[in-house]
């Protein structure tokens, strides 16, 4: 009934998922440099 609706739901979750990520892989990348050095 309303795609559009959905469509920028689902855009806004699966953003939410990318920046979550992207936040724990930026953790990990810090733990490994600060490990390294």
């Amino acid at each position: 009934h309303y795609p559009t609706i959905c469509k920028w739901l689902s855009f806004l979750a699966d953003n939410e998922a990318l920046l979550f990520f992207k936040k724990e892989a930026i953790k990990i990348i810090q733990k490994r440099m600060n490990d390294g050095s």
